[in-house]
């Protein structure tokens, strides 16, 4: 597979006053045709195509990760 052309971008952190809002994740990609974001809480163990919207306060660290058949994965961590 060629590296990919993919690329994501993301706040390295956010912070929030706690309000009771969710904060969601601002993230900007540069993608191909064909490719699928996914994000994952927990280290990679587990992936979702949904964004985190985070309600409860603390520090989370969210793994994103741009997939397609014909490229190296992408993945970036943010904070």
């Amino acid at each position: 597979k060629p590296a990919s052309t993919n690329e994501i971008s993301a706040a390295d952190l956010v912070e929030k006053v706690y309000d009771g809002d969710a904060a969601d994740l601002q993230v900007e990609v540069a993608v191909k045709d064909g490719t699928t974001l996914e994000y994952s809480l927990n280290g990679g163990l587990t992936w979702s195509v949904d964004a985190p919207s985070l309600v409860d306060a603390g520090t989370y660290r969210v793994y994103m990760r741009a997939i397609n058949a014909n490229y190296v994965t992408a993945t970036k961590t943010s904070v």
